[in-house]
């Protein structure tokens, strides 16, 4: 039951991720890149915030000069506070996102997670590197 709930996360962050591509000029063998990367190497994250907790600006992974992308998927939402803030110079959003939610951004953006105020906020996060280094992120 727990690989079959896995796999449908997994599954929607490919799609997600693979629409996000393809905006930005990733052909074929880019998305299916993108599909062994995620389910072959299963290589993501868990991040847990409770109460009082936050992650000031930071960006995520940049790889030898390269864009990577961050896919972040929100498993809850009962919690006050704990917005996805982008406060990348000339962008500056603040994002609250439901359960379900799956926001995917270049990694290198400066990015935070706002202080929660009330409740716990659990993402699972995957850092995903293109194989074509020239996907315009700026689009």
């Amino acid at each position: 039951k727990s690989s079959y709930i896995l796999n449908s996360i997994l599954g929607a962050m490919e799609r997600c991720t693979a629409e996000f591509l393809a905006k930005h000029g990733a052909d074929s063998q880019e998305i299916q890149h993108l599909h062994n990367e995620i389910f072959g190497n299963h290589v993501y994250g868990i991040r847990r915030y409770n109460e009082n907790m936050d992650m000031g600006p930071h960006q995520d992974m940049v790889v030898d000069g390269r864009d990577t992308i961050t896919i972040a998927v929100y498993l809850d939402d009962d919690y006050e506070g704990g917005e996805l803030g982008i406060v990348q110079p000339g962008l500056d959003l603040s994002i609250k996102n439901r359960a379900g939610s799956i926001v995917v951004f270049p990694s290198g953006y400066l990015h935070e997670s706002k202080p929660l105020n009330r409740g716990r906020k659990t993402i699972i996060t995957h850092v995903h590197m293109p194989i074509n280094k020239h996907i315009d992120m700026s689009v």
